[in-house]
């Protein structure tokens, strides 16, 4: 398959999953997204080991079982970043003012 055929079919798949992201309900992608972020937990332990490590390094005096539940949560919150990001363009005010908390906005 030529390169720039291979680049298309990327493309096109990377759309159709933007435009899926894009039709969810909000808490419906929020859902999904940190469910995607659990599975990748799960899915790619090579990068699960490195990130234990490194809450190990930064907080040691944490239990293994505390170090493992902030490394889900980091998972769970980067899937819904992504969620949240593809949904960015079909976002309504309403839905934005709904997610977006400002705390001292005088120092704006």
């Amino acid at each position: 398959m030529k390169k720039a055929q291979k680049n298309r079919l990327e493309f096109g798949a990377v759309r159709i999953i933007t435009k899926v992201i894009q039709s969810l309900k909000p808490n419906t992608a929020v859902k999904w997204g940190r469910r995607l972020g659990w599975f990748i937990y799960y899915i790619i332990p090579i990068r699960r080991s490195v990130v234990l490590q490194n809450i190990q390094r930064a907080m040691p005096e944490l239990s293994k079982k505390q170090r493992t539940k902030i490394a889900r949560g980091t998972y769970a919150m980067f899937g819904q970043n992504f969620f949240e990001f593809l949904r960015t363009p079909v976002r309504t005010p309403e839905e934005m003012n709904d997610r977006i908390h400002m705390h001292n906005e005088h120092l704006l």
